[in-house]
């Protein structure tokens, strides 16, 4: 059986809306806002993205492009380049190894576990900041972003599911 061009162009085009949606959240991401008292924070939607598709089709969300976007996002927020790069790199490795178990279970279950992987990157970036430095470094803009990443975390997963179901069950 053969398929048309039109057939293969949808597929590709499909197989593209992972990376795709991650690169718009990354993107988002550097777009702050501003808290009275705090300073400007901002969501890590990247993270969710990567977290979410690292779970449900890693096939679609190589570990180049979880790289890729990675050094875009340190590029768009003025981090040293490459570290969220390899954070992304090992999330996505690390839940990518493990998010087969993730699957069909509650909800509940899916948070807490990215959870777990947003304070795990939070610390991990703010870490290797602090290195690259060479200096101490306030952790409380990191630890609000972190917060704001998870709270906002139900909202952005209903969005990526919605996606998915959308797009890639076809």
């Amino acid at each position: 059986m053969t398929t048309s061009l039109s057939q293969r162009l949808e597929k590709i085009a499909r197989d593209y809306v992972p990376i795709a949606i991650t690169v718009f959240f990354t993107i988002l991401s550097a777009t702050p806002l501003y808290l009275p008292g705090y300073g400007m924070i901002a969501a890590n939607l990247a993270l969710m993205a990567i977290y979410y598709w690292a779970v449900y089709r890693p096939d679609l969300l190589s570990p180049l492009a979880a790289f890729c976007i990675g050094m875009i996002y340190d590029f768009l927020v003025g981090t040293p380049p490459g570290i969220n790069a390899l954070v992304f790199l090992l999330v996505r490795a690390l839940v990518s190894r493990r998010g087969g178990a993730l699957q069909g279970k509650p909800f509940i279950t899916l948070w807490l576990g990215f959870v777990g992987v947003s304070l795990s990157a939070s610390l991990a970036t703010w870490v290797i900041s602090v290195i690259w430095h060479l200096t101490f470094l306030n952790p409380l803009p990191i630890v609000f972003q972190a917060g704001l990443t998870i709270g906002v975390f139900p909202f952005v997963c209903w969005l990526l599911v919605w996606t998915q179901h959308k797009t890639l069950s076809v």
